[in-house]
C-alpha cells in the first residue's frame, strides 16, 4: 500500500497538468480567434466609412485637421504647398502582386502649420532595388481627397536612414522622427489623395493597403477558433481517460 501514494500522487499531478496545459491553449487560441474577428469588424467598418467619405461633399483641409482625429476616412479638399526635403520613399509595398515603393510627401495648409504626409502614390521597384527616376515635385497644389490615420506599420525589422539627401527609403513611416528631423511639427495623419489630382504617380482610395481584408480576418478567425474547440475537446477526452 505504500507504494501506491506516489504513484497516486504522480498521476495527479500529471493530470493536474494536462488538464491546465488544455485549457490554457484552448483560452489561447480562443482569445485570437476573438481579437481576428474584431480586427475584421474594424476593417469592414474603415472600408464602409471609406465608401460614404467619397460620397460626401469634402471640407477644407486646414478647417478638418483643426478638429479632433477621426479613426476613419474623411473627405476634403483644399490648397497645400509641399516643403522642400529629401523625398520620402517607403519600401516594401505591393500593388496588384508587385513589389515597389510608396512616394509621401510633406505639405502644409498655412505658412508655419503643422505639416501633414500626402501620399503621392506607388512605383516599380527595379530588381537591383536602385531608386526610381522621380518627378521634380510642384510648389503647391490644390488636394481633393480623404484623411486617414496613418497606415499600419507592422513590425519594425531596421531603423530608418537619416532624412537627408535628395531621397530616402524609409522602412516605416514615423511623423515623430520625421518632426524631429525637420524641427517642425508632423500631424499623425495622411492625406491620401484622389488619383484623378494630377500629381505624383499611380495610386487609388484604397484604406488598406498592404494590409489583410476583413474576409481574411474572419477566416483565420474561425481557424483559431476551431483549434480552441479542438484543445478543448482533447483535454476533456484525456481527463476521462486519465481518471479510468
Amino acid at each position: 500500500m505504500g507504494r501506491q501514494t506516489p504513484v497516486s500522487a504522480r498521476a495527479r499531478l500529471r493530470f493536474g497538468l494536462l488538464v491546465t496545459f488544455g485549457l490554457a491553449c484552448a483560452l489561447s487560441f480562443g482569445a485570437l480567434s476573438a481579437w481576428q474577428w474584431g480586427r475584421g469588424e474594424q476593417k469592414a467598418a474603415w472600408l464602409m466609412a471609406a465608401e460614404s467619405a467619397r460620397a460626401a461633399p469634402p471640407q477644407p483641409i486646414a478647417q478638418r485637421l483643426s478638429q479632433p482625429p477621426s479613426d476613419y476616412a474623411e473627405p476634403v479638399a483644399g490648397r497645400v504647398e509641399v516643403v522642400t526635403m529629401p523625398r520620402l520613399l517607403l519600401d516594401n509595398q505591393q500593388r496588384e502582386g508587385r513589389v515597389g515603393l510608396r512616394e509621401y510627401v510633406l505639405v502644409e495648409t498655412a505658412p508655419n502649420a503643422p505639416l501633414l504626409l500626402a501620399e503621392f502614390g506607388w512605383l516599380p521597384l527595379p530588381l537591383d532595388r536602385s531608386l526610381p527616376e522621380l518627378p521634380p515635385l510642384p510648389s503647391g497644389f490644390d488636394a481633393r481627397g480623404v484623411l486617414t490615420p496613418l497606415p499600419g506599420q507592422g513590425l519594425r525589422l531596421a531603423a530608418n536612414p537619416p532624412i537627408e539627401g535628395a531621397a530616402v527609403l524609409l522602412m516605416y513611416l514615423d511623423t515623430e522622427e520625421l518632426g524631429a528631423a525637420l524641427g517642425r511639427t508632423v500631424l499623425p495623419r495622411l492625406l491620401r489623395l484622389d488619383p484623378e489630382v494630377d500629381v505624383g504617380h499611380t495610386r487609388d482610395l484604397d484604406v488598406l493597403p498592404n494590409t489583410l481584408p476583413p474576409e481574411k480576418h474572419r477566416g483565420y478567425a474561425l481557424q483559431w477558433a476551431g483549434l480552441s474547440a479542438a484543445a478543448l475537446v482533447i483535454t476533456l477526452i484525456l481527463s476521462f481517460r486519465s481518471r479510468r
